[in-house]
């Protein structure tokens, strides 16, 4: 069972209404705002603890620590996870070719690295906030 491990949690507003807890958010449109993601590959603060009813709320975003969160399919623990665009439910990242020759042909923005295995989209598992940039 997922449990959390806290390390700092900001209050931040909400763009817009947060229907679920425990996805991740990239920096909204103003000051102090956050949002779902709306693009691929985007660049995630951190993950929201809490749901909205309405827009410009505060809304508790956990930046650093072990989080729970929900999986937007399969995933394996110890996978980089990247975030799912207009849901904010985390993905495993796309594997690095074996035929790297270390040029980098793309980047994934990484949260976090997964502390549990999802089987199914919607489970909520522990990941620990740890965001990078891989290259491959």
């Amino acid at each position: 069972m997922a449990e959390q491990v806290p390390g700092q949690v900001v209050s931040f507003e909400a763009e817009n209404i947060f229907a679920e807890r425990y996805v991740c958010v990239e920096l909204g449109t103003s000051a102090n705002q956050v949002d779902l993601p709306d693009a691929t590959n985007e660049k995630i603060i951190g993950v929201i603890q809490d749901v909205t009813d309405a827009a410009n709320e505060a809304v508790p975003v956990m930046i650093s620590g072990i989080t729970k969160v929900v999986a937007g399919g399969v995933i394996t623990k110890g996978d980089y996870l990247t975030a799912v665009t207009s849901t904010g439910r985390v993905q495993k990242c796309p594997d690095v070719s074996a035929s790297w020759t270390g040029t980098s042909a793309s980047t994934e923005h990484i949260i976090g690295i997964a502390l549990e295995g999802a089987t199914a989209a919607g489970e909520v598992i522990k990941m620990l906030i740890r965001p990078m940039v891989l290259a491959h």
